[in-house]
């Protein structure tokens, strides 16, 4: 299921923690999130759930900073730093807990102020590199002539009949310490010619890649299958209304496609693309992670097609992106859920900027999963002003409060929880309604 942040209103950070009383450091020179720390690579600004944690371990220091956080939980699946000085880790994602905007985080590290350390209920969040594929971790390029230049290997010709140059996605362990004169010739047991293959498990890869570095004379044991994957992007056929676009690179802060958010151990192409049905745009990443918008990030870009080299881990014939690399796909024939002039007797003001340690909006308030407009406007009866925030909370007032600003209406783009057809905010927005005058 598709992720979204909900719930009412956030827990302050020091009745969760002892840890988080300690005021965070304010940013007093540029500082910056780290695109990969050790063997952790940043995956987001990352929303806290309400009335819980995204990981469940935490850390508290005041010399904290993002390399000593991943020290701290080595071998964890997640990391993530916050208030400047906390450092969580876990094996999961808190169910709740969503993306969130590159700007929530700006508290800097209490042991580097060059460094971001999440900010006030928001992470900065890094996934461990090996567990989020352990498919594939360096590319080399290799010819079914060099492809093995031990005596007996049996692999070298018959998994490289498709091309004379190929792609093929193999370990750092094995390709180092070869004992052939070629440094990635036994490598070739590894792949078809293709990294859309890679060997077709991340067992295999790995078994067999530690076989051909012991010696020179152990026989190949992956699959001869023929390689899949196009070399430009007019041979990948579409996905139900998806048209393949690029491979697309992350922007260095935050994601190319932060509306909507999963992952699963299943996932494919056609599932990414039923999930985000709502969207004119999916990616896959990482081979499980599945990313929805209606508009690509400022800061993304296109990528070479040979960086999207993660196999799908519910379909290897498929590639799902790759290292903060995108499989990206639109629907050109979408046309976008809508926020009507009109609901009942409320007229469409506006999208209105929130926050959640200052509401614009301060009367009654509730949350569900199935929220719409219709219901939001029945709830605030009565009241001047009524706003839906993302996809599921509805909030009431008769006034603003000191500092909210209206913003461009497309900054509202989150369809309703409970009717994909209109648009209920967003992270921090509001779809705001005034009561039409008497």
């Amino acid at each position: 299921m598709v992720i979204f942040r909900n719930g009412l209103s956030p827990i302050p950070p020091s009745s969760t923690t002892s840890t988080s009383s300690t005021t965070p450091t304010s940013p007093t020179s540029p500082a910056a999130t780290p695109t990969s720390v050790g063997n952790y690579d940043f995956v987001s600004c990352w929303a806290e759930p309400d009335g819980g944690r995204t990981l469940e371990t935490v850390v508290g220091a005041d010399d904290n900073t993002n390399e000593k956080c991943a020290a701290q939980c080595a071998g964890s699946e997640y990391m993530g730093t916050q208030w400047s000085r906390e450092c969580w880790c876990g094996s999961s994602l808190g169910a709740g807990s969503s993306p969130a905007p590159s700007t929530d985080c700006f508290y800097v590290c209490s042991g580097d102020p060059t460094e971001i350390c999440g900010g006030s209920r928001r992470l900065s969040l890094y996934r461990l590199r090996s567990a989020s594929s352990s498919l594939t971790t360096t590319t080399t390029s290799l010819s079914s002539t060099t492809s093995s230049q031990s005596s007996t290997s049996s692999s070298s010709t018959s998994i490289s009949s498709s091309s004379s140059t190929s792609s093929s996605s193999t370990s750092t362990s094995s390709s180092s310490t070869s004992t052939s004169s070629s440094s990635t010739s036994t490598t070739s047991s590894t792949t078809t010619s293709s990294s859309s293959t890679a060997t077709s498990s991340s067992t295999a890869t790995s078994s067999s890649t530690t076989t051909s570095s012991q010696s020179s004379t152990s026989t190949s044991t992956t699959s001869t299958t023929t390689s899949t994957t196009p070399t430009n992007s007019a041979d990948l056929p579409p996905v139900g209304k998806y048209n393949f676009v690029s491979c697309w690179a992350e922007p260095s802060d935050g994601r190319a496609l932060p509306a909507a958010f999963t992952s699963a151990d299943d996932m494919t192409l056609e599932k990414c693309a039923g999930l985000c049905s709502r969207y004119p745009y999916f990616g896959t990443e990482w081979s499980r992670e599945c990313w929805c918008a209606v508009e690509l990030t400022s800061g993304s870009a296109t990528a070479p097609l040979s960086e999207c080299n993660y196999p799908c881990i519910g379909n290897i014939s498929e590639m799902c992106g790759g290292s903060r690399r995108l499989s990206l796909y639109h629907n050109n024939g979408w046309t976008g859920p809508q926020q009507p002039n009109n609901i009942g007797n409320y007229g469409l003001y506006g999208c209105v900027t929130d926050s959640p340690s200052h509401r614009t909006l301060t009367g009654a308030s509730f949350a569900a999963a199935g929220m719409t407009l219709e219901t939001c406007a029945t709830f605030c009866s009565g009241y001047k002003y009524f706003g839906t925030e993302w996809s599921t909370e509805c909030w009431c007032g008769n006034n603003f409060t000191a500092g909210a600003a209206q913003v461009d209406i497309g900054q509202c783009s989150m369809t309703c929880g409970g009717n994909s057809d209109q648009l209920c905010g967003n992270g921090d927005r509001l779809s705001v309604y005034q009561l039409a005058t008497q």
